[in-house]
């Protein structure tokens, strides 16, 4: 079968790519304006220390460590990070656990060895929490020693004031009714976190904003960013 060359004129050829330069231009103008806009609305944090590991990192002799982008007014709910004040001169970075008129305490799993949250929301089937956030970087071995973990956070639970006794599965447990318009907070490593295992709840008045973005410190992440406001506008 014979082929035939397909002669293109030159004009056309110059329109082409002058359409493609054009588009590349003016999306490379709308990035600028999109990342701008992001980065004046939302709130950046370098994480210090070790208490949401492995999820966001500490700073180490390789590894600059991990920062953060806060959204300040937007809806927050179970396993979102967020960033809270604690106190007049300390923010803490923590997951959400617990909302108000929830009872939440730590039911000894027999078979398996190790503490489990235990999640009784009003007028709801009290239930074991997953928590498939803390193992998303982890393989079988770190899972393990994690969810052992727990009992690092139990010790110091057990020690809060106002706990009730509760019965799940035969097992009598202590759990606590977190106020309303608070916030039971923990940290993902709960080896080394100091969260409201701790010291109780926080109020909702005091949060800062919902965690969005994780990055390495000091670098600017232009396509998380832009990955993050096109997922937000076409969700």
């Amino acid at each position: 079968m014979n082929k035939k060359l397909i002669y293109i004129p030159q004009d056309n050829v110059d329109i082409a790519l002058k359409s493609i330069t054009s588009a590349i231009f003016y999306f490379f103008i709308l990035g600028i304006i999109l990342v701008g806009f992001f980065l004046s609305t939302h709130v950046y944090y370098n994480v210090k220390g070790t208490s949401m590991e492995p999820n966001i990192l500490q700073e180490t002799i390789t590894y600059n460590g991990d920062a953060c982008y806060v959204a300040r007014n937007i809806p927050y709910s179970y396993g979102d990070i967020i960033v809270a004040e604690k106190n007049n001169n300390q923010d803490v970075v923590k997951r959400i656990i617990a909302i108000g008129g929830d009872k939440i305490g730590y039911y000894f799993n027999i078979e398996k060895g190790y503490y489990e949250l235990l999640l009784i929301k009003e007028n709801s089937t009290p239930k074991i929490l997953k928590e498939s956030y803390l193992f998303e970087k982890v393989d079988k071995e770190e899972k393990r020693i994690m969810l052992e973990n727990n009992s690092y956070s139990y010790h110091n639970f057990i020690n809060l004031q106002g706990l009730e006794d509760f019965k799940y599965n035969n097992q009598n447990i202590k759990v606590l009714t977190v106020p309303e318009n608070h916030l039971f907070l923990l940290g993902d490593n709960r080896k080394t976190s100091i969260d409201s295992a701790s010291y109780g709840t926080l109020s909702q008045k005091n949060v800062i904003g919902k965690v969005v973005l994780i990055t390495q410190q000091g670098t600017l992440p232009v396509w998380d960013i832009l990955a993050y406001i096109l997922g937000s506008i076409f969700k």
